[in-house]
């Protein structure tokens, strides 16, 4: 006889049935609290530029919910398109208020656009969403993409920023039923197999009770976030939490933290934030910035809930940040290292305020056994405790094998129980039947969820020690292993379809792909080895946003399956550690050839060739070398494009080459960029007071105006020729007197024809931000230029 375990867990401390729901929290805190500023937004991370009460939210909630109610069934699945800020979260609670159930999406990407309309779609076929809620500009964008988007142009749009402030809503009380669907948690960007986790308005409430109590949230708590809202962590934790428990909320783009971590710490520091988290490899870039120069004014003693989670977390991590951030006020205690996944809401077990963060030393063959074994020696492995299991859940340990428990010192799956767990995957009955509803075979306790996770309980702490499920975790971000297999075997001819496994392996402490994969008859390493490793590097990067570590490419057979023909993706990862593949070909990213780089043909391609190998961490890149193919991804995009920007001033000049992104490519596109708009009608003269530019007073030497162009003018290379976009954004005031936009023109084919002024700059590094700046002729500037530039 099965034992329903959800009664016992849901009559627990803060069982979901008694709690209020989210719609329920907001109209209150409307009511009681209406002029609070909840939420912030911080422009580029730094300004805030938007903000939204309880009373703003609960009407703009209203108002979209009333045009949703006049359109759509109680029910109907809508899918919200928005950059980072506040318009998704009235949008979000409009369809929690309509009783629609929300589906949070990712917008275009910056990758490809193929692919992330490829996502999009994929996602919008799963839920088959009955409508789109979005902004103008958005609307827009998709416009110019709609014969790639078929199922999106038969369903109705709404620019919610289009709607009028006095758009009427209801203003009667709104009630939810606890276990209604509130929305769709995507948890993969995958284009092939997309799950929609259903998430409950139960769900929810336990949850963020369940936090709020374990982080100590409250009316005082100040939440800073730079975390997506379609993923898991940066909509419960980001956005729902500071709601649910009374608190405020700073929010920026993912991108502007990307762009410069500090920000993250600097917004901590200048609003008083106590919460905030990231995933492990947050913590490790900002650990790397705090080594790369002098740390600006940080402050961070406020920061008491410092949540790490979404992947393996390495004690090495939290020790490093630590230390380089003690200085400004960081307390090792702080760090609360958690485990959970989308199918548990969020999080299942964190660390608690009266333990400490631990880790726990054990010998990592015997690990590879199973078996838990408590090791001093040197080399033994660091797990980090993820906290103790509460009242709020039931994690049992099982041997996944013959669904029985796991003795204390065995490694098992884990198997969760409790008011978070999700009610199953959107329209896929047979899934949900396997991971939502697992009972143990011995006591016929259950149901359970299936983690997915190998670990083990020790002295009452979880501790994860690897994975069993398929699934592949780099950054936080998780990659069906099936998805990138399907990309890989289409991307040569060569390449056996079906025969091949997408892998994670281990490398200094995080997670690396690698692929093993059959080749056809026919394959000849000679003439079709190096086109094909370039094509499944290349078809990787561009469609999943993610570097390849290795590839084997085998023989036909070799990668191991079941009597019935399914893939072994962890008898895969065991043979290809073991070194037991006979390949007929062998690349890793750590071993390519150095000699095999092209030379720049000039000083631009030779700046870009040096940007390329910072960001690469290669000491060689040739001209012609693919920035994907040589182990970029989308984070490595980013700080590509922060540092062309800041080089040459060019904002959309790596977008504009993803497709074919490498240093001959993006050096083309920059000289075109780059050209002077006009010749001047004459040669720059001798003397050594030059003749003066449209809009200036003759005899004013420009290197002493006050202006903004002036100061601009310290972001530019020698030619000078990045003038264009100091121009464009405003700074054209001269010596007090105004230049007009449309003399713009003029002058930059005056500034960039000077002999003078191509020979003035040169680059030295600014004391203040460390950023290269110009010094003009032999005088230093009075000034820093990041001050105003």
């Amino acid at each position: 006889m099965k034992t329903d375990l959800e009664a016992p867990i849901s009559a627990g401390h803060g069982a979901a049935a008694a709690l209020p729901t989210l719609v329920d929290i907001l109209q209150q805190r409307a009511a009681q609290e209406p002029a609070r500023v909840t939420y912030t937004f911080l422009h580029e991370g730094e300004r805030p530029t938007v903000t939204l009460t309880c009373r703003q939210l609960d009407a703009s909630a209203r108002a979209i919910a009333a045009h949703l109610r006049r359109t759509l069934p109680a029910g109907a699945r809508v899918l919200l398109l928005y950059p980072a800020g506040l318009e998704f979260i009235s949008a979000f609670f409009g369809c929690l208020y309509a009783g629609v159930i929300a589906v949070p999406a990712p917008l275009l990407g910056t990758l490809t656009l193929k692919n992330s309309l490829a996502r999009l779609q994929s996602i919008v076929d799963d839920a088959q969403a009955s409508a789109v809620l979005t902004l103008t500009n958005i609307v827009s964008q998709i416009e110019g993409a709609a014969n790639e988007l078929p199922a999106l142009r038969t369903i109705p749009w709404l620019a919610t920023d289009a709607l009028g402030a006095d758009e009427p809503g209801d203003a009667a009380n709104i009630r939810v039923a606890p276990d209604a669907l509130a929305y769709l948690q995507y948890t993969s960007g995958s284009t092939a197999s997309p799950k929609g986790v259903m998430m409950t308005h139960a769900n929810i409430a336990h949850q963020c009770d369940y936090i709020g109590r374990i982080g100590g949230y409250g009316q005082d708590s100040v939440v800073v976030s730079w975390l997506p809202h379609h993923h898991d962590f940066g909509l419960v934790n980001g956005l729902l939490q500071p709601l649910y428990s009374g608190g405020v909320c700073y929010l920026m783009s993912s991108t502007a933290f990307l762009k410069r971590p500090l920000r993250w710490l600097q917004a901590i520091t200048r609003y008083g934030g106590t919460h905030s988290g990231a995933p492990n490899f947050a913590y490790e870039l900002l650990t790397k910035k705090a080594t790369e120069g002098p740390l600006p004014a940080l402050d961070l003693k406020t920061w008491c809930f410092a949540s790490c989670g979404a992947e393996p977390i390495r004690w090495e991590t939290l020790t490093n940040f630590a230390g380089a951030f003690a200085p400004c006020g960081f307390d090792f205690d702080s760090f609360y290292s958690a485990y959970g996944m989308a199918e548990a809401t969020l999080a299942t077990t964190v660390r608690r305020a009266s333990d400490v963060p631990r880790y726990l030393a054990v010998d990592g063959e015997a690990l590879s056994r199973g078996q838990v074994v408590v090791s001093q020696a040197a080399d033994a492995l660091k797990l980090v405790s993820c906290g103790r299991v509460s009242d709020d859940v039931c994690a049992e340990i099982v041997n996944p094998a013959n669904a029985t428990r796991c003795a204390a010192d065995e490694v098992g799956e884990i198997w969760i129980a409790g008011g978070s767990v999700a009610a199953g995957y959107w329209q896929r009955p047979q899934e949900t039947e396997v991971t939502f509803r697992a009972y143990l075979a011995d006591t016929h306790e259950g149901p359970f969820l299936r983690g997915g996770d190998l670990g083990f309980v020790w002295e009452g702490e979880v501790y994860i020690a690897g994975r069993i499920k398929d699934i592949i975790i780099i950054r936080g971000q998780n990659y069906y292993p099936q998805d990138i297999e399907w990309t890989v075997q289409r991307s040569h001819p060569k390449l056996r379809t079906d025969g091949g496994a997408a892998i994670a392996v281990n490398v200094d402490g995080s997670e690396q792909l690698v692929v093993v994969q059959e080749v056809e008859r026919g394959f000849d390493p000679a003439t079709d080895q190096d086109e094909a490793l370039d094509a499944i590097r290349r078809a990787i990067a561009e469609q999943h946003g993610v570097a390849v570590h290795g590839i084997q490419l085998v023989k036909r057979g070799m990668v191991p399956k079941t009597s019935s023909g399914k893939l072994q993706r962890q008898a895969t990862r065991a043979a290809y550690l073991a070194a037991e593949f006979e390949a007929v070909a062998d690349w890793k990213l750590d071993a390519e050839a150095e000699e095999a780089a092209s030379a720049p043909a000039d000083e631009l391609e030779a700046q870009l060739v040096a940007i390329f190998r910072q960001v690469l961490k290669t000491p060689t890149v040739g001209v012609g070398d693919n920035f994907f193919a040589r182990g970029g991804d989308s984070l490595g995009v980013v700080e590509l494009n922060l540092l062309i920007e800041e080089q040459f001033g060019q904002t959309d000049a790596v977008s504009a080459q993803v497709d074919n992104l490498t240093v001959a490519a993006l050096a083309a596109s920059l000289r075109a960029s780059l050209a002077p708009t006009a010749t001047p009608s004459s040669p720059a003269p001798a003397s050594p007071q030059p003749a003066a530019p449209p809009g200036l007073t003759p005899g004013q030497p420009l290197h002493k105006t006050a202006s903004p162009l002036a100061w601009s003018a310290g972001q530019i290379r020698r030619s000078g020729q990045l003038l264009k976009r100091s121009l464009r954004r405003g700074g054209r005031r001269l010596a007090g007197a105004t230049l007009p936009y449309s003399q713009g023109s003029a002058f930059l084919a005056w500034f960039c024809g000077q002999g003078w002024a191509q020979r003035a700059f040169y680059r030295r590094r600014c004391a203040w931000c460390s950023r290269r700046w110009p010094r003009w002729g032999s005088r230093r500037l009075s000034r820093p230029l990041c001050a105003t530039a």
